[in-house]
């Protein structure tokens, strides 16, 4: 959502929101062949807490980043956080429910996560318009760390992974 107020703010191109778009999706595939290996020694639960943590960094690391280089480095690795939150908290989910439920509460968390998207880019849009696109990416972050307390803090129902 900020991509095109940072590149301005860095004095780039045009075409520069496409790179930092990218780069946030070759870090998500790169997650993904990392994921694997990681679940396995650590746990979805875990994993989905540290992604969301990577998240926040790479976000807050676009935040900070002094050059273009930077913020494309820093959003390969708040993609690399995204995907494995989303993927290891769906799948937590999904282990948690009941068989019974499982369709009705995917689909709710599909909306939930799909419907919130265009507030928080609404939210995200007036905190830059209203200071910069650097304090828009840090609130992001912060808003990830607040997620990520409350769903390191929330309990486990079933004994998954």
């Amino acid at each position: 959502t900020l991509s095109p107020s940072l590149a301005a703010d860095l004095g780039a191109d045009v075409g520069f929101p496409g790179v930092l778009a990218s780069a946030f999706g070759v870090g998500a595939v790169i997650a993904i062949f990392v994921m694997s290996a990681a679940r396995h020694r650590f746990g979805v639960r875990h994993l989905g807490i540290a992604g969301l943590g990577v998240l926040a960094f790479g976000l807050l690391g676009a935040a900070a980043s002094p050059s273009r280089a930077a913020v494309v480095i820093a959003l390969g690795i708040g993609g690399a956080g995204m995907t494995t939150a989303l993927a290891n908290l769906s799948t937590q989910l999904q282990t948690d429910l009941p068989e019974e439920y499982r369709g009705r509460v995917m689909g709710i968390w599909a909306l939930a996560f799909l419907g919130s998207r265009p507030m928080a880019a609404a939210v995200n849009g007036f905190v830059s318009d209203a200071t910069s696109p650097r304090i828009g990416f840090a609130f992001a972050a912060l808003a990830v760390v607040g997620i990520a307390m409350w769903v390191r803090t929330t309990p486990v129902t079933t004994g998954s992974p």
